[in-house]
């Protein structure tokens, strides 16, 4: 693939990989990001690896900060976004082990060199900004109106729509108004910016 060839915004179409289990979205996500950038082959094995090591039992997932933190150990500038991050942070206050756990994963993911920012927006004009910069950027969204959590990776928006690869359906274009909906979850609006090193 030709990371030069560009689309009105973004990247040309990344390799798909589709998940294989029921938690493994973020995972095929980190796994397409590597394939565009470094060339990484898509298999089976790499997914159940990174499963293997980042898979949660407490939360039944493989956190999505772990997988910032694996994207810049393995070379990659990495820019983790979350608004309204309270609606993550307080109901673990009543879990304290899962707030030890969580705090353990964001420190583990500043320490592998993963940016963390507040802004005050999460919308369709910041998500096209990322895109010019030639960057992918994991998106988190809830899947259908099953409620249930999902990760996306948006590479492209051309006019009204953004271009995403869905782990579970493949590539997906919708409008931008619709995805930015699907990105309100219960836990915030958050997404994970990853481009080249300079």
């Amino acid at each position: 693939m030709n990371l030069g060839d560009s689309t009105e915004e973004g990247l040309s179409l990344p390799p798909t990989y589709l998940q294989t289990t029921p938690i493994t979205c973020g995972v095929a996500c980190v796994m397409m990001v590597r394939a565009a950038f470094q060339g990484v082959p898509l298999t089976r094995e790499l997914e159940t690896a990174i499963c293997g090591e980042f898979y949660s039992r407490r939360f039944g997932i493989v956190p999505v900060i772990s997988l910032a933190g694996y994207l810049a150990r393995e070379g990659l500038d990495v820019e983790a976004y979350h608004q309204d991050k309270q609606k993550f942070w307080d109901p673990l206050k009543l879990d304290p082990i899962g707030l030890k756990v969580q705090t353990y994963r964001y420190e583990q993911a500043v320490s592998c060199g993963v940016m963390l920012h507040e802004p005050p927006v999460l919308d369709e004009p910041f998500l096209r900004q990322e895109l010019k910069q030639r960057r992918l950027v994991i998106c988190g969204t809830i899947y259908r109106s099953s409620g249930v959590r999902h990760a996306v990776l948006l590479y492209s928006a051309v006019g009204t729509r953004m271009h995403i690869i869905d782990p579970l359906e493949g590539r997906l274009s919708l409008e931008g108004s619709h995805f930015l909906k699907s990105m309100q979850t219960f836990s915030g609006v958050w997404c994970i910016s990853v481009g080249k090193k300079a």
